[in-house]
């Protein structure tokens, strides 16, 4: 009962996972286009989602973001809320994330003309990029897991020695 009631709502959490998404795929956004205006002057024409010679992203662009972000808020409330899938391991939750991530993606690139999307190099690209950010945030994500167990492991011996030591 005192689980219900302290539970964040679904609508908490969606906006919180949108907030979060559309965030980072902002960041993201900014630093493709600042590394395709420094290496890549020629990719400025093959991508209507960035204005190179204008102010930065434009407003359809920041709202085909938004979107992706609305998309992926839900896979990600969906697959990390306790309701759902209350017995899935963490690593299958990333993987179907990632999953979603690439499928989602996928369906704007090619609705919104992201990429190229007749180049074999740039879904190559788009595919092991996605892949490699994923697994090295899994990595970094168990690594940081792992401390954090090793931490509370100690603080539970010294809680527990300090406790018989009475």
């Amino acid at each position: 009962m005192d689980d219900e009631r302290n539970e964040t709502s679904i609508l908490t959490m969606l906006l919180r996972a949108f907030a979060t998404t559309f965030s980072w795929a902002i960041l993201a956004m900014c630093v493709v286009g600042i590394l395709n205006v420094r290496y890549s002057p020629g990719a400025r024409y093959l991508t209507a989602f960035f204005d190179f010679d204008g102010a930065g992203l434009p407003f359809a662009s920041i709202l085909q973001i938004a979107g992706f972000s609305l998309v992926m808020a839900f896979f990600v409330v969906l697959l990390f809320w306790e309701r759902f899938f209350a017995r899935i391991r963490h690593f299958w939750r990333v993987f179907f994330l990632c999953l979603a991530t690439l499928l989602t993606c996928s369906v704007f690139v090619v609705t919104f003309g992201w990429f190229p999307t007749g180049n074999p190099m740039s879904w190559v690209g788009f595919v092991l990029a996605t892949v490699l950010c994923f697994s090295l945030s899994f990595a970094l994500l168990r690594l940081k897991r792992k401390l954090e167990g090793k931490k509370y492991d100690r603080l539970l011996a010294n809680y527990k020695a300090r406790r018989l030591g009475q």
